[in-house]
């Protein structure tokens, strides 16, 4: 027996409407080699907004 599953294709989100961006473990993302996808996330928001960064260690990588 197959189980269809109904499949919704929703439109991306509208990142230029955001206007805080919060990112948990910063400094693990950073190490873990998400720093070119996170600079591709952040180059389509926009110039406007706040960040917050979380993290419970602080690095050089989150310094910057």
């Amino acid at each position: 027996m197959y189980l269809r599953i109904p499949l919704c294709i929703a439109e991306p989100p509208n990142l230029r409407a955001l206007k805080v961006l919060v990112l948990d473990e910063a400094d693990r993302l950073l190490e873990s080699g998400f720093e070119v996808d996170l600079q591709t996330i952040v180059n389509a928001l926009p110039a406007t907004r706040q960040n917050l960064l979380f993290s419970a260690t602080m690095t050089s990588n989150l310094t910057r």
